[in-house]
C-alpha cells in the first residue's frame, strides 16, 4: 500500500511537472515558470526578469557563492534560505514565503532591495558576515541573530513577537517588535526601534544614535512590567537627540543619556553598583521612584537635566553629583546629599538643586490625573514661581478645541514646592480621551501654556497606517487612524525634519516639492508617538 501511494505521488509530480514550465537554476528566465521540488543556485548567477513569477514549492536556495537576481520579479516559495560558501546573494524582488527564512553558518550572505513577507514564518540569521540593505521584512513571528558581523542599511523589521540582534551596525531603519527586543554590540542611528514589550540590552556596547523608541507599548500599566532592562553588563548609550518614550519600569546597569531625552512612566532601579549620566542638555524624566541605593553613581552634567517624579533613595552609598546640570525630586530624598552645584534636593522634603532650577516663571514638576467614581481629580506641583498670578485649567474632547473649567490663583514668587488640584465632575468620557490644558499667567499679562495631558483611552499606535505606500510625488498620501488631536511631521531618513502639520481638517500630507526617496512620518499626540516608513515615487 504504502509503495502504491509513493508511486502515485511520484506519477502526479511528474504529471504537475509536465504542466509547467521548469525553472532553471543559472541563465536567464524570461517567463514564468515552477519548481516543483527544491531550487537551488551553486556558485553560479541566476536572472529572473521583472514581472516574472517563480514558484517553488520546496526550499529556494542560494549557496556555494551564487547570485539571484530579481528585481521587479515574484517569488513564491515554502521556505527562503542561504546555504555555506562564500558570499550568497539575493539582489532585488519580492519573496513571499509560507513558513521560514534561515541561513546557514559558516558562510556570508547579502540581501539587497527586495522584500519577504512570511506568512507567520520565523527567521533565523547565522553565519560571519551579513548585509541586509533598502529590504522589508514582515510577517515574521520571531526573528534570532547570531552572527560575527551583520550591517543593515535601509531595512525594515516587523515581527509579531520577539526581536533579537547582536554584533550589528543599523541605519535608517524601522525595528517593530510585538513583544521583546534583545540588543548586543550593536549600534542603531537615524533609526526607530518599537517594541510591545521589553527591551533588554545584553552584554557588551549598544549605542542609539539621533534615534526615537517607544518601548513597552503593550504593558496594561505604566510601572509594574519592566519595559527596559539591562542583562549582565550591558552598556547603553544615546547620543545625538535619540527621543525615548517607556511605558514601564527600568533596571539599569551602565546608561548614558547624551543630548538626548528619555521620558519612563514607572520606577528605576539604579541600585547595586549601577550608573546613569545624563549630560550635554539630555534629560531623563521619571513619573514614579528612582532607587540609587548601594554605592551607586548618578551624574547630571553639562546641562543634563534629571526630573523624579516620586521618592529618590539615596541611601546605603549612593552618590548623586550634579556639576552643570539639575536634579529635581518631587516626592523624599533620602541618603546622601548631591555633591556639585547648590541646591535643597535633601532634606526629606525633595526640591531641586544645580543650575536650572529657577529659569522660568513657573517650573512644572507634575501635571497628572485619575479618574475617581466618575470624576476627574487632577493634580499638579511646581518646584518654583516667580510672579505667578494664577493658573488657568481647560478641557478638551479632541486634543485641540479646549474650554476653560477653573482659575486657580498662583503662588506669586516662590522657591518651595507648591501643590494644587481640581476636581472636574465633568470630564469622565466612557469611550476616548478626554484632554487636559495647564497654563498660567504673569501678573503682567504674559501667558505660557505648561502641559496638555490625557485622560482615558489615546493608545494610537496599531492603528496607524499610510496609503499609498509607495506614494507619489508631487500629490498626497492619507494616514488611517488620524485624530484632531494629532500633529505629524515628515523627515528624510538622515533625521531632518523637513515639514509638519496637524489634522484639524483631514487625513490628507501633500507630498509637493518632495523627491523620491524614503521618508519617516511621525504622529503624535500628548500620550505618545509612532514613526513610519514612508516611500515617494
Amino acid at each position: 500500500m504504502i509503495n502504491k501511494i509513493g508511486l502515485l505521488t511520484i506519477l502526479y509530480l511528474t504529471a504537475a511537472a509536465d504542466l509547467w514550465a521548469q525553472c532553471p537554476t543559472s541563465g536567464t528566465i524570461t517567463s514564468n515558470c515552477t519548481a516543483v521540488g527544491n531550487m537551488t543556485i551553486s556558485g553560479g548567477t541566476l536572472n529572473v526578469n521583472p514581472g516574472v513569477t517563480v514558484t517553488v514549492m520546496g526550499t529556494l536556495k542560494v549557496e556555494s557563492g551564487g547570485t539571484l537576481n530579481g528585481t521587479g520579479a515574484t517569488f513564491n516559495v515554502w521556505t527562503l534560505s542561504d546555504g555555506a560558501g562564500s558570499t550568497n546573494t539575493y539582489n532585488g524582488g519580492t519573496y513571499n514565503v509560507s513558513t521560514n527564512f534561515s541561513t546557514a553558518n559558516g558562510g556570508d550572505f547579502a540581501m539587497y532591495n527586495s522584500t519577504v513577507d512570511l506568512s507567520m514564518g520565523s527567521v533565523s540569521i547565522s553565519g560571519n558576515h551579513m548585509v541586509l540593505e533598502n529590504t522589508t521584512f514582515t510577517g515574521v513571528t520571531s526573528w534570532t541573530t547570531s552572527v560575527t558581523t551583520m550591517t543593515m542599511t535601509g531595512t525594515d523589521i516587523a515581527t509579531s513577537g520577539n526581536l533579537q540582534l547582536e554584533n550589528a551596525v543599523i541605519n535608517d531603519g524601522v525595528l517593530d517588535a510585538g513583544t521583546n527586543v534583545t540588543l548586543k554590540n550593536s549600534t542603531v542611528t537615524n533609526s526607530t526601534l518599537n517594541s510591545g514589550g521589553k527591551m533588554t540590552i545584553e552584554n557588551g556596547n549598544v549605542v542609539f544614535d539621533n534615534s526615537t523608541l517607544d518601548l513597552g507599548t503593550s504593558n496594561l500599566m505604566s510601572f509594574g512590567t519592566t519595559a527596559l532592562d539591562f542583562s549582565g553588563n550591558g552598556v547603553l548609550t544615546m547620543n545625538n537627540n535619540t527621543q525615548v518614550d517607556i511605558r514601564g519600569d527600568i533596571v539599569n546597569n551602565e546608561w548614558y543619556i547624551d543630548n538626548s531625552h528619555v521620558r519612563a512612566t514607572g520606577n528605576f532601579d539604579n541600585a547595586g553598583n549601577e550608573i546613569l549620566v545624563v549630560r550635554n542638555n539630555g534629560t531623563f524624566n521619571l513619573l514614579r521612584n528612582f532607587d540609587n541605593r548601594g554605592n551607586s553613581d548618578v551624574s547630571a552634567d553639562n546641562g543634563g537635566f534629571i526630573d523624579v517624579g516620586g521618592n529618590f533613595d539615596n541611601r546605603n552609598g549612593g552618590a548623586v553629583d550634579v556639576n552643570g546640570g539639575t536634579l529635581v525630586v518631587g516626592g523624599t530624598f533620602s541618603g546622601n546629599t548631591p555633591t556639585g552645584d547648590s541646591g535643597d534636593c535633601s532634606g526629606g522634603s525633595g526640591g531641586c538643586c544645580g543650575s536650572s532650577c529657577n529659569p522660568l516663571p513657573v517650573s512644572l514638576l507634575i501635571f497628572e490625573g485619575k479618574v475617581l467614581s466618575g470624576t476627574v481629580l487632577l493634580k499638579w506641583k511646581t518646584v518654583s514661581e516667580l510672579n505667578n498670578s494664577f493658573f488657568t485649567l481647560e478641557r478638551s474632547n479632541d486634543g485641540q478645541n479646549f474650554e476653560e473649567i477653573a482659575k486657580v490663583d498662583g503662588a506669586g514668587s516662590c522657591k518651595e514646592m507648591r501643590a494644587y488640584e481640581v476636581t472636574d465632575g465633568s470630564g469622565h468620557r466612557e469611550w476616548g480621551a478626554t484632554y487636559y490644558r495647564l497654563s498660567q499667567t504673569d501678573y503682567d499679562g504674559t501667558h505660557e501654556v505648561l502641559k496638555v495631558i490625557a485622560i482615558g483611552a489615546t493608545i494610537f499606535s496599531s492603528q496607524i497606517k499610510t496609503y499609498p505606500n509607495p506614494a507619489f510625488s508631487e500629490s498626497v498620501f492619507y494616514v488611517e487612524g488620524a485624530k484632531a488631536d494629532m500633529v505629524w511631521a515628515l523627515y528624510t531618513i538622515s533625521g531632518l525634519q523637513i515639514r509638519s502639520g496637524n489634522f484639524n481638517t483631514d487625513n490628507a500630507v501633500s507630498t509637493d516639492g518632495m523627491n523620491s526617496g524614503t521618508y519617516l512620518l511621525k504622529v503624535q499626540n500628548s500620550n505618545g508617538f509612532i514613526t513610519k516608513r514612508l516611500a515617494i515615487k
